[in-house]
């Protein structure tokens, strides 16, 4: 197959992709340097997508279900059913920062393999936002990647579910606030 070819029907499904990202939520894509032209970076190879809606994904993740009743939302809620809440959280601060007007974009990297949640641009600088559903404080790729771009980044942020609190030069926002970014 000819390069024109690969690159026309690469093309053409991501533009799939985003059209069908309109219709029920967003598509974040990778920047390879967060440290600088975040868009200059992307790897369109590399993509997360997410609802648009958090609730409706939570209903359309249960949908082998007869019947989705009070008790298995509270169940969600107070961590109590022991599926992947890191998911609806992460979906849950994409939708907000959407709606706050950024794009989404993420960091990720094979060797050492390590993943930012979010990118988010301040002025010149770069921001990372890690979402945490649980254990806040562990967070190795953010830890890695201010070490890799010491100076280069604006603030850092984990989303998460505690209070409002400043420590060690990274801002943990509780997740309420997370269309405040």
């Amino acid at each position: 197959m000819e390069n024109s070819t690969i690159e026309f029907e690469r093309k053409a499904y991501h533009e799939f992709l985003d059209w069908k990202a309109k219709l029920a939520g967003k598509i974040a894509y990778n920047s390879t340097d967060p440290s600088v032209g975040l868009e200059l970076n992307l790897e369109s190879s590399l993509f997360k997508c997410y609802f648009a809606d958090t609730g409706l994904l939570v209903s359309q993740s249960m949908t082998g279900e007869k019947e989705i009743d009070g008790r298995v939302l509270r169940g969600i809620l107070y961590d109590k059913l022991g599926i992947n809440e890191g998911m609806f959280f992460e979906n849950y601060v994409a939708q907000a920062l959407v709606s706050a007007g950024h794009e989404l974009l993420f960091h990720s990297k094979t060797n050492p393999k390590m993943e930012i949640d979010f990118l988010i641009r301040r002025g010149i600088k770069t921001c990372p936002i890690e979402a945490k559903s649980a254990a806040c404080r562990r967070h190795a790729s953010l830890d890695a990647l201010i070490e890799r771009c010491r100076g280069k980044l604006g603030d850092k942020y984990v989303v998460c579910t505690e209070d409002y609190h400043e420590e060690g030069g990274i801002t943990y926002l509780p997740f309420y606030m997370a269309h405040c970014l």
